[in-house]
């Protein structure tokens, strides 16, 4: 007869359970670590391709779509051909509801990026390719018109009877501060949005609308795309104008340009590269159609001085009136006096701007600044009404 023994000692047990018990949690920690990692790559290459999308889709027109939407993927650790990665431009879209679309404009990214085994490899699982899409079109009409580009401090200040009406398209302030939007005076602000990372302050007779919306993550610059002009190994000397002159000058490179005295001085259309400085004092007039002036050096133009300037509507600088580099953060201050016109875009990412105006000029400008600074008694209008399809034309995600 077969019998049954009964072990009364059972220890041990529990080690063996434990074991077991350990190997699974394990098992369970490398497989949440292994997805936690692929998610967290899938956003950023998520990230990556709207920037691409994006940053193509601005340079569209120009011709350079795919050189910009890899050099935005590249900022946002994604280099083609590099660690696995693969960066595809495609316009139009070769996928999705916009393949072929018309009108042009629409720029298709998609990244990729090779991702090795960790705790799989244990398993004997491989890689996995992680991959992002995103298309973007560049639809003509602006969304933004103001940007400050500053990360501290009031990067955006009003004084005065200051009036400010862009209300075909948004403001935006990068600063953390809680005073980053500094209102003060009679003041009125009218935008379509105003997006601040920092906060608000205000004194005095404040008109602003809509209400600001605070604690924005802050945007990168969106003229970055945009190409420095080349500056010729040879320029033309400084024509240092001085007395009672009348003088046109032709488009190109020159030394500094210096006026001082009763000057007229007209600009011919085209782009003005002024390697040194721009010195403007006296009872001077700068006149000119269709410029940009390429400042590499200092600027001085003191409030007696009237500007009577417009932007080009075509051509790689389209509507910009004012570029200066990143590099260069001389501050730039500008002045629009009774009977001055000033139509354009001022691009001066690196530098502090202020802009004075006085009743009766005319001015319609966007700003791309560290800071910018609007003081007296004009009105400011936006660039982007008069001219919308400029290179601060908006650009959106449509997939």
């Amino acid at each position: 007869m077969l019998t049954l023994k009964k072990w009364k000692d059972e220890s041990g047990q529990a080690l063996v359970m434990s074991a077991l018990c350990m190997a699974c949690l394990f098992g369970f920690v490398a497989l949440a670590t292994d997805v936690g990692v692929l998610l967290r790559e899938k956003r950023l290459a998520q990230i990556a391709a709207d920037a691409g999308a994006i940053a193509g889709a601005g340079e569209y027109n120009y011709g350079g779509a795919a050189a910009a939407a890899r050099a935005a993927t590249l900022q946002n650790g994604f280099t083609n051909g590099s660690n696995g990665a693969t960066v595809t431009v495609n316009s139009p879209p070769q996928s999705g509801p916009h393949t072929s679309a018309t009108p042009n404009g629409y720029v298709e990214v998609i990244v990729q990026q090779v991702q090795p085994a960790l705790f799989r490899g244990y398993l004997g699982l491989g890689s996995i390719t992680v991959a992002a899409r995103a298309v973007a079109y560049a639809n003509g009409a602006t969304n933004g018109c103001i940007y400050t580009l500053g990360n501290s401090g009031a990067d955006l200040s009003m004084t005065g009877n200051a009036n400010i009406q862009v209300t075909t398209c948004g403001l935006i302030d990068n600063s953390s501060s809680s005073n980053a939007l500094s209102l003060n005076g009679n003041v009125t602000l009218d935008a379509q949005s105003i997006g601040i990372v920092g906060g608000v302050s205000k004194n005095g007779n404040i008109t602003l609308s809509p209400t600001p919306v605070t604690g924005v993550v802050p945007t990168s610059d969106p003229l970055a795309f945009l190409s420095a002009p080349t500056v010729p190994g040879t320029c033309n000397a400084d024509p240092n104008l001085v007395g009672n002159v009348t003088q046109t000058l032709a488009a190109g490179c020159y030394s500094g340009i210096t006026a001082n005295g009763n000057i007229n001085l007209t600009l011919s259309s085209g782009l003005y590269i002024i390697n040194g400085p721009l010195n403007l004092t006296g009872n001077v007039t700068l006149s000119g159609t269709g410029v940009t002036l390429d400042l590499l050096g200092s600027t001085s133009i003191p409030g007696n001085v009237g500007l009577n300037l417009t932007a080009p509507t075509s051509g790689t600088y389209n509507g910009v009136i004012i570029f200066q580099p990143l590099t260069n953060t001389n501050a730039l201050q500008l002045t629009g006096n009774s009977g001055s016109t000033f139509e354009g875009i001022v691009y001066a990412p690196g530098a502090a701007v202020t802009l004075t105006g006085n009743s009766g000029s005319t001015l319609y400008a966007d700003f791309v600044s560290q800071s910018l600074t609007l003081v007296g008694n004009a009105s400011l209008n936006s660039y982007a009404s008069i001219n919308g399809n400029s290179v601060l034309s908006a650009v959106r995600l449509v997939e």
